[in-house]
């Protein structure tokens, strides 16, 4: 048995929809988790990004992929996406990444090319194709996008845990807690980082059988499972969006072909 796996449940390895995915930011991702003393973390870039397939592919051409993960550097990442819905409401949805294809091609339009189903659309679309996947709602009392505007019945279908995510965690912590004691629903924790600096600022710690998907699938879904977040996360949050930006400008003001300028500069990090 794997005591306490240490995983970052929300990462998006492009640092914006439309910018492209570099095998080195996983790679970063990968060394920042290990030294925060996480075991790895889970994928879940937006299903309508830019390229979504394409980051799996170079993934997959060179990291090993088995049992629903990569390994990367020593880091276990599990395949997965966040999946925004009709109503703004966000859903992670942690699966192997045949699982994640069937779920891709069930609509009349596919997720990867911007789809958005309602939410009835999407527990419909889960529950009819026996989907094999861990679904946890996102932020799920963000402004604009709480949860609380769904039937509780629909919620109950659509997933199996809620998020306490690191960006939000200053405001909504309790509230994600109560709302998660009130409903027997499971708590996980992740970063929801864009970027490698803020990986690891919130985390899920699982009693889990071994480090497959099978076993982190079924041990959340039972809640055995914790969520934490870092005694920093704030100022963790707060370098990554200032990195992010810093790092979006610096792409788009370079025209396409250009070449990049933070190869050599950020090597070490």
């Amino acid at each position: 048995m794997v005591s306490a796996l240490r995983l970052d449940m929300h990462n998006h390895l492009k640092v914006a929809k439309r910018m492209p995915f570099r095998l080195r930011d996983a790679e970063r991702f990968a060394r920042t988790l290990l030294r925060r003393g996480l075991h790895g973390g889970a994928v879940t870039e937006h299903f309508h990004a830019q390229g979504f397939w394409r980051m799996y592919a170079s993934l997959a051409a060179h990291h090993e992929y088995k049992a629903g993960r990569f390994e990367i550097g020593g880091a276990l990442f599990f395949s997965g996406a966040e999946l925004t819905l009709a109503e703004k409401i966000d859903v992670l949805i942690i699966a192997p990444l045949h699982e994640l294809r069937r779920l891709d091609d069930a609509f009349g339009a596919a997720l990867s090319e911007g789809h958005h189903p309602t939410a009835l659309e999407f527990a419909d679309t889960v529950e009819a194709l026996r989907l094999r996947a861990l679904k946890i709602a996102a932020h799920p009392m963000r402004p604009g996008r709480s949860i609380h505007r769904l039937d509780a019945t629909l919620l109950e279908r659509m997933f199996d845990a809620v998020e306490i995510n690191a960006r939000f965690a200053a405001d909504d912590e309790a509230e994600v807690r109560a709302f998660a004691a009130r409903t027997g629903t499971p708590l996980t924790g992740g970063s929801d980082a864009h970027v490698w600096l803020q990986a690891g600022a919130a985390w899920t710690e699982i009693d889990a059988e071994a480090d497959t998907f099978e076993a982190l699938s079924g041990a959340v879904s039972v809640g055995r499972c914790r969520a934490v977040v870092h005694h920093e996360a704030a100022e963790l949050c707060e370098s990554g969006a200032e990195w992010k930006a810093a790092l979006k400008a610096a792409h788009y003001a370079f025209p396409a072909g250009a070449p990049s300028d933070d190869a050599g500069e950020f090597a070490h990090i």
